[in-house]
């Protein structure tokens, strides 16, 4: 699941005993258990998926995406979201496709399944706008808004993406030289991605680990100051935990026109971490001093991510308080 932070004015304590801290995880993660995800099968029918995003302007966003999968028995496609369902369209595959509420089908079952499909991603964030936000001229989404998972969703099915438009894309996938990589399974709670006009600054942390910071398009705060506010709660989480936590990970921040400080966070951990920060356009070096928000999110990149993992964490940090 996604971690989130609003602001607010907490009252957490300034020490904790290690022992205690280690006590209330290890119990809440008895507790709680293992997170959902969609079902899965334990056979891998389907091996390799490989997805090619087109992304264009016609004038609104839309992304057309060609997905091709192989395995024993490819049985289709299926919709991360329900959300979906009105903005993609099947525009031709290998095999006639039956549509079925959120899946598209094919009978029977192929060793190897190709389809092209339209996302009309621009009028989705606009009529869901918890899914995306545009800023200036660029795009914010999460991969599972554009990417079909295929059917059945096996554990350990290996997808790669590439993009092949000329329209700038960026996410925080995992990269694999050109392509980024994802499990299949982890598709529905997969990572950012960004489309249009964005700036990229990366951050060398020890250990040879590194903090991609984009900034999306508009008027927004000075740039010397989001660099140094991301590394300076960077390395801070990175003392906390003896080094940054994953070896990768990236932050994209959101300009918000008339706003100053950092207004909220969330975090999606699949394949690579991505956090999306919305920063008041009209911020200040002092505000960036004063936020706790991006340290918040980033913190939870050394904690397991699965389904009520708020939950755990806000235990933790009632445990904390005095």
């Amino acid at each position: 699941m996604d971690g989130a932070a609003r602001r607010h004015d907490p009252s957490h304590s300034g020490s904790v005993a290690l022992k205690r801290v280690v006590g209330v995880v290890a119990s809440a993660l008895l507790a709680t258990g293992c997170g959902h995800r969609p079902s899965t099968v334990p056979s891998r029918a389907v091996s390799t998926c490989h997805y090619v995003i087109d992304a264009r302007r016609m004038p609104a966003l839309v992304l057309d995406v060609t997905a091709r999968c192989r395995g024993a028995r490819v049985v289709g496609f299926a919709l991360s979201r329900t959300e979906l369902v009105d903005a993609v369209r099947m525009i031709s595959a290998s095999a006639p496709l039956e549509r079925r509420g959120t899946h598209f089908v094919v009978s029977p079952p192929r060793p190897q399944l190709v389809a092209r499909y339209r996302v009309e991603l621009e009028r989705l964030v606009r009529t869901h706008p918890e899914l995306g936000v545009r800023a200036g001229s660029s795009l914010l989404a999460p991969a599972s808004s554009f990417l079909v998972h295929p059917l059945p969703l096996d554990v350990g099915t290996e997808v790669t993406v590439e993009a092949s438009g000329s329209l700038p894309f960026t996410t925080a996938l995992e990269r694999r030289d050109e392509q980024y990589r994802i499990a299949a399974h982890e598709i529905p709670v997969a990572s950012y991605a960004a489309f249009g006009r964005f700036t990229t600054t990366i951050l060398e942390l020890p250990s040879d680990h590194r903090l991609e910071l984009v900034l999306l398009d508009g008027p927004g705060p000075t740039p010397a100051h989001v660099r140094d506010w991301a590394e300076r709660s960077a390395r801070a989480v990175a003392a906390f935990y003896g080094r940054f936590p994953v070896p990768r990970a990236t932050v994209f921040v959101v300009p918000v026109p008339g706003k100053a400080g950092v207004l909220d966070g969330v975090l999606l951990p699949e394949s690579a971490p991505g956090i999306t920060v919305h920063v008041g356009a009209d911020s200040r070096a002092a505000d960036f001093e004063a936020d706790w928000i991006l340290i918040h999110e980033l913190f939870h990149l050394g904690v397991p991510s699965f389904h009520a993992e708020g939950r755990w964490f806000v235990l933790l940090k009632n445990s904390t308080v005095a």
